[in-house]
């Protein structure tokens, strides 16, 4: 088990590494396969969706297809995944993952009360969104894809991350933050 745990951290570790030209084709495969590895770090609570992984994309982010790709023959928690696009916080329902693209930028409070509480990842790839309450953010770190974790969001989320995976992240302390 501990081999699997290192084979999984290697390899997001590795993904994160990898250098690419800003925002191309490359980068959102990296970021789709990112996100699978992530989801196996998280644990929900047992009352989330049974029958499918569900993420919601908030608005028009060009991840949609890479993930739609990806999940066409993968699981996450031996889940079908079921990829939605949403274009309206009020659409925000029960979901694992939700990933808010950059044009919510000015709703990330309404976003935040929304999924307060809940057994919802957010994640995003936009600068700022972290410390607005983001649970994990992308960044890019010279040419590489990092990521960042909100703790405050952490801490009022219903969600438990693996320390491996924590030990990985840029942790943004904001106490005005949180789910």
């Amino acid at each position: 088990m501990i081999t699997r745990v290192k084979i999984f951290l290697s390899f997001l570790f590795i993904l994160a590494s990898i250098n690419y030209p800003q925002e191309t084709e490359k980068e959102f495969l990296i970021k789709a396969a990112m996100i699978e590895k992530i989801s196996h770090f998280v644990e929900w609570p047992q009352n989330t969706n049974d029958e499918n992984f569900i993420i919601y994309i908030l608005g028009n982010h060009p991840i949609q297809s890479y993930l739609s790709d990806l999940f066409s023959s993968r699981k996450i928690k031996n889940k079908n995944v079921t990829i939605n696009k949403i274009s309206k916080i009020s659409e925000i329902k029960n979901c694992n993952v939700l990933i808010v693209s950059s044009e919510f930028r000015n709703s990330i409070p309404n976003i935040i009360a929304k999924v307060t509480k809940k057994e919802i990842l957010t994640i995003s790839d936009s600068d700022g969104f972290a410390e607005a309450g983001i649970l994990f953010n992308f960044y890019n770190e010279g040419s590489s894809i990092r990521f960042e974790l909100n703790e405050s969001t952490l801490k009022n989320s219903d969600l438990r991350i693996s320390y491996r995976l924590l030990n990985l992240a840029r942790i943004i302390k904001n106490p005005g933050g949180g789910q």
